[in-house]
């Protein structure tokens, strides 16, 4: 990945290798109702891995709607941990224990579970399904006794909550032994409390937030008006249900795609990208991802970086 950063390339892409969902409506994702149209099977999913692999190392993240409902998920992420830091986002309604393992056997590097709220009532209501919290609580902990790597929630943090949805999800981590991550919703709420100074204070005290100071810190930039100089299609890539490459998770599909990763190689692809998003000035989102790699580009993110770029 080091040397990916350094010749300007992409060090993290993200990957929805379904539109299908299991489980109900997730918040976080935006394109489930984008369905119908048919996925790549494992044998093309070989292919565009192998043709992403063209770009040299990367962190790799299988999302989806839900990952786990395609059929060559183990494979994928056997295929590609040699190259590349696999990680998992899912909502958790599939994972059982042997599932769990045999996604780490299989080289799996971390792993998020969606929350939308610590409190079961809150989050199985935005989710539409009851159960869904237990369901995500337990593949949490199945995906921390099973495994190698990191585990966390994934929390789209609502300023409208404040500190007290902040302290739900935190409690919770602590009770199930992970760490938690946090986002902002998409499209991105009114400003409301503050929330950097939270987050940074529950670090302060110890507390199992992973999220980066980066991230952290763009918080209220963001919720004030958003964060300039997203590195989408130069410092991350999206990769989408049939192969093509757009600049991010909520730019994809026909109308945004440089092209197929089943019918070009990817640095002719790349290019193409660069040309299409180059001085694209979008401030719309402030998702964990992008403030993690738009941190590589400050001295200070790129020194605390320094040690995972190492690959």
């Amino acid at each position: 990945m080091l040397g990916g950063w350094l010749r300007g390339r992409p060090v993290y892409a993200s990957w929805q290798l379904v539109r299908r969902c299991s489980s109900g409506l997730c918040q976080f994702c935006e394109h489930r109702a984008e369905g119908g149209e048919p996925e790549l099977s494992t044998a093309e999913c070989l292919r565009v891995l192998e043709r992403l692999s063209g770009l040299g190392s990367l962190v790799l993240s299988f999302s989806g709607c839900e990952p786990l409902l395609h059929p060559g998920l183990r494979e994928l992420v056997a295929a590609a941990a040699p190259h590349h830091d696999v990680r998992l986002t899912t909502h958790g309604w599939l994972v059982t224990p042997a599932l769990a393992r045999g996604l780490w056997d299989a080289g799996l590097g971390s792993a998020s579970v969606v929350l939308h709220d610590g409190d079961a009532g809150e989050h199985d209501r935005r989710v539409g399904l009851p159960g869904a919290h237990a369901r995500a609580v337990g593949a949490a902990r199945a995906l921390r006794e099973g495994g190698r790597g990191g585990v966390h929630f994934k929390l789209a943090l609502d300023p409208a909550g404040g500190s007290a949805a902040l302290e739900r999800a935190l409690v919770l981590a602590e009770q199930v032994g992970v760490g938690l991550a946090v986002d902002l919703p998409y499209p991105m709420p009114a400003a409301g409390a503050a929330l950097t100074p939270l987050l940074l204070e529950a670090r302060r005290r110890g507390r199992p937030l992973v999220s980066s100071p980066g991230v952290i810190e763009g918080v209220d930039r963001a919720l004030a008006g958003g964060v300039p100089g997203c590195p989408a299609g130069r410092g991350f890539l999206n990769v989408d249900h049939l192969g093509r490459i757009s600049r991010c998770v909520e730019f994809q599909g026909a109308g945004h795609a440089a092209g197929s990763l089943l019918d070009e190689e990817a640095p002719a692809l790349l290019d193409k990208l660069r040309a299409a998003t180059a001085g694209h000035g979008c401030t719309a989102c402030w998702h964990g991802f992008r403030g993690e790699v738009q941190a590589l580009y400050t001295a200070r993110g790129a020194l605390q970086a320094l040690p995972g770029l190492w690959r």
